[in-house]
C-alpha cells in the first residue's frame, strides 16, 4: 500500500519516454485523449517539483509530435518528404519553449507558450 510520502510518489515513466504516448496518432481528437489520460495520472500521483517536470515532459512531448506531424503534412503538400534530402520543412525552422513550459514547471492547466523562429 502507498503511504503517499515523497519518497513513494513515483512515476513509472521518464519524461522523454511520453513520446510514445503519442507515437502513431495522427489527429487532433486523439492526441487530446493521449494527453488528458496521461495528465490525469501525473496529477493524481504528484506534487510540487516532481508534478511540474512530468508534466512538462507531457507536454513537451506532445508540442513535438504535433510539430512533426505539421512538417510532414507541409512536405506532402509540396510533393515532397521530410526523408527526401534537402527537401525538410524543417530545415531553419525552431520551435522554442518559453515562460513555465521552457523553465519546466508547468501544472495541469497551464497554457503552453512556444516562439517560432524561422531563419
Amino acid at each position: 500500500m502507498r503511504d503517499n510520502s515523497p519518497a513513494d510518489m513515483t512515476i513509472d515513466l521518464p519524461p522523454t519516454e511520453y513520446r510514445e504516448s503519442y507515437a502513431g496518432l495522427t489527429n487532433a481528437a486523439d492526441l487530446a485523449v493521449a494527453f488528458r489520460t496521461e495528465r490525469d495520472k501525473i496529477s493524481g500521483r504528484l506534487s510540487g517539483s516532481g508534478m511540474m517536470a512530468r508534466y512538462t515532459g507531457l507536454t513537451d512531448a506532445l508540442a513535438r509530435r504535433i510539430f512533426e506531424l505539421a512538417l510532414d503534412e507541409t512536405a506532402a503538400a509540396h510533393g515532397a518528404s521530410r526523408r527526401t534530402p534537402g527537401s525538410d520543412p524543417a530545415a531553419g525552422i525552431a520551435v522554442a519553449a518559453v515562460g513555465g513550459y521552457g523553465r519546466g514547471e508547468m501544472s495541469p492547466f497551464s497554457d503552453i507558450d512556444v516562439s517560432l523562429l524561422v531563419r
